[in-house]
């Protein structure tokens, strides 16, 4: 029997990303490839928003740091957990973007999901220390997604691999090096500039990186 329910409450989850899918899909974009206004052209008035709303706040329960329907139509910012803030003043841009949280929750409480976790926590256990052991198995999993937990360390044994013959030739120190000679470099004052509007250009919208002048900004320099 509990079998029996854990199968219908996975079944009940796919009807779930299906029906966010479908309200997804009802949603005009007359703008052609600009998202500044969004008609949304669903049949049956506000029961749709309503349902969205109730299964918000059903997920919410589960996942706090989701948004609430009400701040949001309320024209409140709402910070996601890479930093990102969302604010709208059209319906269907809120509905759209509403749809993408519940679909990346639905998808992160499935059965799917959490095998794919699974799977990660056994590969970093064998492999963590030198991810490209076990190259072939890494690009499987890499293709599904990296988990958080993992991403940081993931990508960074991934970086040191691919400039892996630039620290053969230039040394292990090369990078902190151009670092230390930074306040010193003529070309310094230009980089930085290049790379504080290639910020605000690809994410304007992070808090991270709302500030030319912040920390991210000058670690990345």
């Amino acid at each position: 029997m509990r079998r029996k329910l854990r199968c219908l409450e996975a079944e009940i989850d796919k009807w779930k990303i299906d029906y966010v899918s479908l309200v997804q899909s009802s949603i005009h974009f007359p703008g052609g490839d600009t998202m500044d206004e969004a008609e949304l052209i669903l049949y049956g008035g506000d029961r749709h928003k309503k349902r969205i709303k109730s299964m918000l706040d059903e997920a919410r329960r589960v996942n706090p740091s989701l948004p609430t329907y009400e701040s949001l139509s309320n024209g409140e910012v709402h910070v996601d957990a890479y930093g990102f803030k969302h604010v709208f003043s059209d319906n269907g841009l809120m509905l759209h973007y509403l749809c993408m949280e519940l679909t990346q929750h639905y998808t992160m409480q499935a059965g799917t999901y959490e095998e794919h976790q699974r799977r990660w926590t056994y590969f970093m256990r064998q492999h963590g220390k030198c991810v490209t052991n076990n190259y072939k198995e890494l690009k499987h999993l890499c293709r599904a997604g990296i988990p958080d937990r993992f991403r940081r360390q993931v990508w960074r044994q991934l970086i040191h691999t691919k400039v892996k013959d630039v620290i053969q030739e230039k040394g292990q120190h090369y990078f902190r090096n151009l670092c230390n000679i930074l306040p010193d470099s003529p070309l310094a004052s230009c980089y930085r500039k290049q790379i504080s509007l290639d910020l605000m250009r690809t994410m304007p919208s992070n808090v991270k990186f709302c500030n030319p002048g912040s920390k991210g900004v000058s670690k990345l320099v």
